[in-house]
């Protein structure tokens, strides 16, 4: 098992000169937790999302990635993460095996046909792979994107909402492969208020709103 922790030490945000959007946060998961967090909109949950993945840049504070005793830099937090949220674009004049097979490419890992059609059975997407993911209803991109998570067999994976759109059974197969993943060692950081989502939870971050100006 890989040995990680990914930490973020008194992190704030803004976004203008003078509102935070977070402000001194601290954070840290390590192999195996599975942590969520919560908050009224515009607490700040995806943008903790975005810098702990390091799509965004902090404001003051920062972030740290220590993976088997080597510090990551930033530019290659990519290699051991996945993210999942329902604003997130799919390239949908493609297929879903199209698709998977384009990211494999971008991510510089084989793509396997066999594997890939597997995890589409996962997801209830495998009568669907060589239907243009333009004609997928909501539910079905969502169940795509985690596809396509799997498919980078990640040590950490970011979920905002990651329930969003999907029924009960979509539910359930998400829970059940959080739940594969963190048997596996992976860390799970979920962003949501949703009771059921939650649920899944070890631990919780609450954040609240922050007004200060400055």
């Amino acid at each position: 098992m890989n040995n990680f922790i990914l930490s973020a030490e008194k992190v704030s945000k803004k976004f203008n000169s003078k509102k935070y959007v977070l402000k001194n946060i601290d954070f840290s998961i390590s192999n195996g937790e599975i942590v969520a967090v919560t908050g009224h909109n515009g607490a700040g949950k995806s943008t903790l999302l975005r810098i702990l993945a390091g799509i965004w840049n902090t404001t003051e504070g920062k972030i740290s990635f220590n993976f088997n005793n080597t510090e990551v830099e930033k530019e290659n937090y990519y290699k051991y993460i996945s993210y999942v949220a329902p604003y997130l674009n799919l390239y949908e004049e493609f297929t879903p095996l199209e698709h998977l097979e384009i990211f494999a490419k971008i991510r510089a890992i084989e793509f396997n046909k066999n594997e890939s059609e597997e995890n589409l059975k996962k997801f209830r997407l495998y009568g669907f792979r060589n239907v243009q993911i333009r004609t997928f209803s909501s539910g079905m991109k969502q169940r795509m994107k985690f596809v396509l998570a799997m498919q980078n067999k990640s040590d950490i994976l970011f979920l905002d909402e990651p329930t969003s759109n999907l029924d009960n059974e979509g539910f359930n197969t998400v829970k059940d492969y959080i739940l594969e993943q963190q048997s596996k060692g992976c860390g799970i950081i979920l962003a949501t208020n949703d009771e059921n989502e939650k649920s899944i939870a070890q631990r919780i971050i609450a954040l609240e709103q922050v007004n200060t100006n400055y």
